[in-house]
């Protein structure tokens, strides 16, 4: 006996717009996995530069760092020197005296002239390159974005959403399958079963599409 729910003209209508319904929303599904594709490229791209641009500039304060401890190892050699030349000077001859100290005077000026960046000394006047090196950090990162992490992070949701966006698309395609053979087949059984998994797959399939978009 024929089950009318499942035949004749309105049943034949109901499956074509559940067809038609299913394969616009794995449209759908298809081109938010698209951009969720090229999101996570973006995302990509932005870390990679913000990557490549904090080693560089990285590279920049640890070549700072160190011209500054060159100048600071030059001062303190040249002051060493100048007094260890006055201590000579102190039992020389007044001839000798005289060419020791000014050879001293010399190398206090050169000391004198050589530049140090005052952030780099400690409160107690000590060098400590490790807080200069903070502190030059600090000013990179307060100017522009150097921290590659989030931008890796959202590549990574990104990549996630578009893979089971894409997940989501292949249940739609199945769905409509399904419909479609509940639409050609030729008994009542084969149609129902068919009509009633082609539902369930499209209801989950539009559900885990909206979790997806709204999560």
């Amino acid at each position: 006996m024929t089950d009318s729910r499942f035949s004749g003209r309105s049943f034949t209508l109901l499956v074509t717009g559940l067809i038609a319904a299913t394969t616009f929303l794995g449209a759908v599904g298809s081109w938010r996995a698209t951009e969720a594709g090229g999101s996570a490229r973006t995302s990509e791209r932005k870390a990679v530069v913000d990557q490549r641009t904090a080693v560089q500039r990285e590279t920049v304060i640890r070549v700072t760092l160190l011209a500054t401890q060159y100048d600071y190892m030059r001062k303190t050699s040249l002051t060493a020197l100048a007094v260890e030349l006055r201590e000579q000077a102190a039992t020389a001859t007044p001839e000798d005296a005289l060419r020791l100290n000014a050879q001293a005077m010399a190398y206090e000026v050169a000391a004198a002239n050589q530049p140090i960046d005052p952030d780099a000394f400690g409160p107690d006047g000590v060098l400590d390159l490790e807080a200069k090196y903070d502190l030059e950090w600090f000013a990179a990162t307060s100017r522009q974005d150097l921290d590659p992490a989030p931008e890796f992070a959202a590549a990574g949701n990104y990549r996630l959403k578009a893979e089971r966006i894409v997940g989501v698309t292949a249940m739609f395609v199945a769905a409509a399958l399904f419909l479609t053979l509940a639409q050609v087949s030729r008994n009542d059984s084969g149609r129902r079963s068919f009509f009633m998994g082609g539902v369930a797959v499209a209801t989950l399939a539009t559900v885990l599409l909206l979790a997806l978009e709204f999560a």
